[in-house]
């Protein structure tokens, strides 16, 4: 089977490109579009059901604003970004 790479119709030419496919067995794949030989996330379907319904319900519409809170101990990268969660402290 070959991947069909879909990418974000929110990407932007600044390089802010994120690619989605469906992997055999119905997981679901997420890369970097400017990368893509680099590394794939691996979802199960239930997995990004549930991270889709997150973001249709605005969980994540927040997010980012985590560093304002002095309760918050996440590394912040040198240019900003913040890394996957596997790489919080």
């Amino acid at each position: 089977m070959h991947a069909v790479w879909v990418k974000s119709s929110l990407s932007f030419s600044n390089g802010n490109c994120v690619e989605v496919t469906e992997l055999p067995g119905g997981s679901v794949g997420v890369r970097n579009s400017r990368d893509p030989g680099g590394p794939v996330l691996r979802f199960t379907r239930e997995e990004w059901d549930a991270f889709l319904g997150g973001v249709r319900l605005g969980e994540f519409d927040k997010f980012g604003s985590m560093a304002s809170r002095p309760d918050a101990d996440i590394c912040i990268g040198h240019d900003g970004s913040v890394p996957w969660p596997g790489a919080w402290r």
